[in-house]
């Protein structure tokens, strides 16, 4: 088989310690910064494309790192404009060490990068080398409403979100006691009115029990979804919540690859699958839970990742929102053009951003 040129002579690995505007505080942790790896490829041709992976904390990272250099130099003499080939070498080199965890998230940050790389050596868009139909992807608001929020604070975010054009947000729960719960669901409810969709994110807070009984008494506040009710391990638990609520559950996010999304869907455990970026293996990896969901007629939805996941919400027929979240953008010299509730998407090549390198050189890590 004759190679297409774009053969990749070099990747950079870099680490970055990113802070954000406002901690991040879930049911099951807390951080003021999002560690990531930059991973930046460049052909022979002289084309380059980026991606990256992230993760909260600097030794973990590290580890992270470690591997995406080491699979990177699998990867130099490859063609960039090859990337399931290179995904699948790259699959078969981590057989050992499991398709899961930091072998997956190595490898999404080198093939979205790949698929950088290949778009730009169009000269097209990634979401239009992928197919994509559409410049727009539809978004709501994940930057605020979190748990450790006064309600004070959740309605002054709320009727915020609500101002800048928003017609979606996250709302996270996950209080000790799911009354809580409820009782700050119905103020986010008041300060946005009665149009604007709520994603409601328990963060694998609850248990089965728990979940249905506090996700009963949210359904007058008619949330969008209810988002990773019970630990993501417990299939069956989820199964339960979906069955038992009129709300809609959303789940998938923390699981890894198409085998982590499969029991989901032989079980019709949820009625939203929510795929991430980085744990699904990147762009190749979407592509991959995309056929599947559809062939289970289950929506997919973007988890995170919104610079290249707007991309695959656009080319993906059946995939619907994705968050907003704005943590990495000052790494980038470009900004996203958000009207009326969506993101439009550019026609410049590839993912169409640029590293701001002196923003980068601010956050390295060594």
């Amino acid at each position: 088989m004759s190679v297409p040129g774009g053969l990749i002579e070099s990747i950079q690995v870099r680490t970055v310690s990113v802070p954000i505007a406002r901690p991040v505080i879930t049911a099951t942790f807390r951080s003021d910064t999002v560690e990531s790896v930059l991973v930046t490829v460049r052909t022979r041709d002289g084309v380059q494309g980026m991606g990256w992976s992230f993760c909260f904390g600097k030794k973990r990272i590290a580890a992270i790192a470690a591997l995406t250099g080491d699979l990177a130099a699998a990867a130099i003499g490859e063609s960039a404009l090859l990337p399931e080939a290179l995904w699948w070498k790259l699959y078969s080199a981590t057989t050992f060490i499991g398709h899961a965890g930091s072998a997956l998230i190595a490898m999404a940050a080198i093939d979205t990068a790949c698929w950088d790389a290949l778009a730009r050596t169009a000269g097209l868009p990634l979401f239009r080398i992928l197919g994509g139909f559409k410049n727009r992807a539809e978004v709501y608001a994940g930057e605020a409403l979190w748990l450790h929020a006064s309600r004070e604070q959740l309605a002054e975010e709320a009727a915020e979100l609500k101002e800048r054009g928003f017609r979606a947000v996250k709302f996270r729960v996950g209080k000790k006691d799911w009354r809580d719960d409820v009782e700050r669901c119905c103020i986010v409810r008041e300060a946005l009115g009665p149009e604007i969709e709520i994603m409601v994110d328990v963060n694998q807070g609850w248990d089965a029990p728990a979940a249905i009984q506090a996700g009963k008494a949210m359904e007058p506040l008619r949330p969008y979804w209810l988002e990773e009710p019970v630990p993501h391990e417990d299939i069956e638990g989820c199964a339960r919540v979906s069955q038992a609520l009129d709300c809609p559950v959303c789940a998938g996010e923390t699981n890894f690859g198409t085998q982590g999304l499969l029991p989901f869907l032989r079980r019709r455990a949820a009625d939203y699958l929510m795929v991430d970026l980085m744990r699904i293996g990147g762009v190749t990896g979407w592509r991959q839970s995309a056929a599947l969901c559809h062939a289970y007629n289950v929506p997919i939805t973007p988890h995170m990742f919104m610079e290249v996941s707007a991309h695959l919400q656009a080319a993906t027929p059946g995939a619907i929102w994705q968050t907003y979240q704005p943590w990495w953008q000052p790494l980038f010299q470009e900004g996203f053009d958000f009207q009326d509730g969506a993101l439009v998407l550019s026609e410049k090549p590839g993912l169409g951003l640029a590293w701001n390198e002196d923003y980068i050189r601010s956050v390295l890590l060594d």
